[in-house]
């Protein structure tokens, strides 16, 4: 019995140090200003709007941004069940949604994204952290003060508050790319944008 009991207990202490071992990789890429990579393996994607967009609006940039990512490989799917859902998308005015995520105010829209630790990845020999999202929070409000947001605009808010969500933590080191930090301007996946995440996948 006790051989028994020291068998199972060698086996656990193995796996709990082969395991995380078995799942580092070794990136090929890296554009992020981060040294943490996300994977969401729950990419079911719940979304409510409940105001200010009309709801052709609010499902076209919405699936806009759902289509880029899943072009580049990251495949997710629409939900109605928002409790089984990784990803919940809201859509509103700006009052709205600040009632809600309090954290918007002074934001543009906003990826509220919630992680854990995952093991640890090598780029180039520096240690990066990944991560294992377990849930993300999506707030883009319809901006009726800013004239010179267009479809685009939302297009592209949409498409790079998505990213965040299935796991791009920080932004991109480049200004072309839809990740970056300089605003939504770029509403189109870039190679830097797709070859950063789908690696993680």
């Amino acid at each position: 019995m006790k051989k028994i009991i020291l068998s199972f207990l060698l086996f656990c202490l193995l796996f709990s140090v082969i395991a995380p071992i078995a799942s580092a990789k070794t990136l090929s890429y890296w554009y992020s200003d981060s040294n943490r990579i996300g994977n969401a393996p729950n990419r079911y994607i719940w979304s409510v709007n409940y105001d200010g967009f009309t709801a052709s609006e609010f499902s076209t940039y919405l699936s806009h941004g759902r289509n880029q990512w899943s072009n580049a490989g990251i495949s997710n799917w629409g939900a109605d069940n928002k409790s089984s859902s990784g990803i919940w998308v809201f859509g509103g005015t700006r009052e709205t949604l600040e009632v809600l995520e309090p954290g918007l105010v002074g934001f543009s829209a906003l990826a509220v994204v919630y992680h854990e630790a995952n093991g640890t990845h090598t780029y180039q020999g520096v240690t990066k952290y990944n991560r294992k999202v377990t849930k993300a929070e999506i707030y883009v409000p319809k901006q009726p003060l800013y004239y010179f947001w267009g479809a685009k605009s939302y297009r592209a808010a949409f498409t790079h508050e998505l990213g965040h969500g299935l796991g791009w933590l920080g932004h991109s080191t480049s200004s072309n790319d839809v990740m970056h930090n300089s605003g939504y301007n770029n509403d189109v996946l870039t190679s830097n944008d797709k070859n950063h995440l789908t690696q993680n996948y």
